[in-house]
């Protein structure tokens, strides 16, 4: 008689209709347990080998290793080029969507849409509760690595 070959999904070894073949039969890992390329992965591998597969940072869902995931791949924006969190930035988002990045009020670091960050969040020294400079004061020196110097502004 004739024989019939099949892929086995989970040998390590991509055939047939198999988009992947991580050599395992678990989930989340980027090649599902059956064998096709997870939501948010990129699996590379030659016909009749095992794949590898990677999180594709930049396509807004965060996944594997990646701490966030904005949809993009620019620098300053909280989620880096890499999708690790930035420095004086908080993200948030569920495993799977879009991260949404903020900047961290209070850390001595201006960011983002922060017009100040004198390392506190009290209001009526010069920089607002929510980092912005108040009316009647002038904060300077502020940057992602100094907190700001407010003053009053006279006259």
């Amino acid at each position: 008689g004739k024989s019939t070959c099949t892929a086995i999904c989970g040998d390590g070894k991509r055939l047939g209709p198999e988009a992947c073949d991580d050599a395992n039969s678990a989930a989340g890992d980027g090649c599902s347990q059956t064998c096709t390329v997870e939501s948010g992965w990129g699996c590379t591998g030659a016909s009749g080998a095992q794949s590898s597969c990677a999180p594709v940072c930049g396509d807004s869902k965060r996944v594997g290793t990646e701490a966030c995931d904005d949809g993009n791949s620019n620098a300053g924006d909280g989620c880096s080029p890499g999708c690790a969190v930035e420095t004086g930035w908080a993200c948030e988002g569920a495993s799977g969507a879009k991260s949404v990045c903020a900047p961290v009020c209070g850390d001595s670091r201006q960011v983002g849409t922060e017009t100040c960050d004198d390392g506190n969040r009290n209001s009526n020294d010069g920089c607002s509760a929510v980092c912005q400079t108040e009316t009647g004061w002038r904060c300077t020196g502020g940057s992602a690595t100094s907190q700001s110097a407010c003053s009053t502004v006279c006259g």
